[in-house]
């Protein structure tokens, strides 16, 4: 059983806030997890060097023990505000209590969420504030599903940095789209699983076995459910529900996503919300709107259900999205 699936499901289905939550908990070393600063650790290695900057925390990873400050959607004022997905701030040791560096992680879990400028007016609205309190580097991590649709490139390049300055963006995804994918970085699921095999062969303090589970159902969960940014939204069923069709659809101004699982069960999803719609009747307007022509009955008096219309909707839009 995989906790993840069943937490994912009805309302609780997966949003940007579950998995930057669950980041932001294996960052934090005071976090229950009992593994201290170890993930913390292995995570600033990996952003420095998808910044081009080797050494940039160094002076961080040679402390014996890491001070962070993690906060999880916070608020920054600005000419336009912006809520920052994970803040996470490094500290020097309690005694100065400077602040050595400033991370903004923006999370995505698809391709659709991403604003051509969001990631430049977070970064802008946090400056603006360290300038009003205590200037450091600032690092502007981009966490996003694999691939690199257009919509996720632009809102990377819309936050252009001097080489010569102190601030720097990182581009990481949370996984693979293959095994055999050439990504020049780690992804969060990478991380996870070297901090198991770490702990495996005693190179960090042994890991609770409640806790190495759930680091094993999480790895299991994202790479079931986090879709390549190129097929569009993810959508999670129970384990034996895999996705095996899906489309966007525009209707009135909305957006909506058609689901087929590998249980033949066909679901509706609202396009911001991801809650799940009643699909009969969405299906019969989009049928018209769309001018698709699918027939309604099998005969007279013989309505098809929404797995039926779904299936032929989906066929006559094209699939996958």
């Amino acid at each position: 059983m995989n906790i993840f699936y069943a937490l994912s499901e009805g309302r609780g289905r997966l949003t940007e806030t579950n998995l930057s939550a669950f980041l932001a908990f294996l960052l934090t070393p005071q976090a229950a997890h009992g593994f201290g600063d170890v993930f913390l650790r292995t995570f600033l290695d990996e952003i420095a060097t998808a910044c081009g900057d080797r050494q940039r925390f160094q002076a961080v990873l040679d402390k014996r023990s890491i001070t962070a400050q993690v906060g999880l959607e916070v608020q920054y004022d600005g000419p336009a505000p912006r809520i920052v997905d994970i803040d996470l701030q490094l500290f020097d040791d309690a005694a100065t209590q400077k602040k050595l560096h400033h991370l903004i992680i923006e999370n995505k879990i698809r391709a659709g969420a991403a604003q051509a400028v969001q990631l430049k007016e977070q970064f802008e609205c946090v400056r603006q504030t360290l300038r009003e309190e205590e200037p450091c580097p600032v690092t502007a991590v981009f966490l996003t599903p694999p691939g690199e649709a257009r919509v996720m490139t632009l809102e990377y390049d819309s936050l252009l940095l001097d080489a010569a300055i102190e601030h720097k963006k990182a581009w990481l995804r949370w996984r693979r789209n293959t095994m055999e994918e050439n990504v020049s970085s780690r992804t969060i699921v990478d991380l996870i699983r070297d901090l198991l095999r770490k702990e495996a062969s005693a190179e960090i303090e042994p890991i609770s076995d409640y806790t190495r589970h759930t680091l094993k159902a999480f790895v299991q969960f994202l790479e079931r459910v986090m879709q390549p940014a190129s097929l569009g939204r993810s959508q999670i069923g129970s384990d034996s529900d895999a996705v095996v069709a899906q489309k966007e659809v525009m209707l009135d101004g909305r957006r909506f996503l058609i689901v087929r699982y590998a249980t033949d069960a066909v679901k509706l999803f609202d396009g911001e919300s991801d809650r799940e719609l009643a699909a009969h009747p969405l299906l019969r307007k989009i049928n018209v709107a769309y001018g698709l022509n699918v027939p309604l009955e099998r005969g007279p008096g013989r309505p098809i259900n929404t797995r039926q219309l779904g299936r032929k909707v989906l066929d006559a839009l094209g699939q996958p999205a």
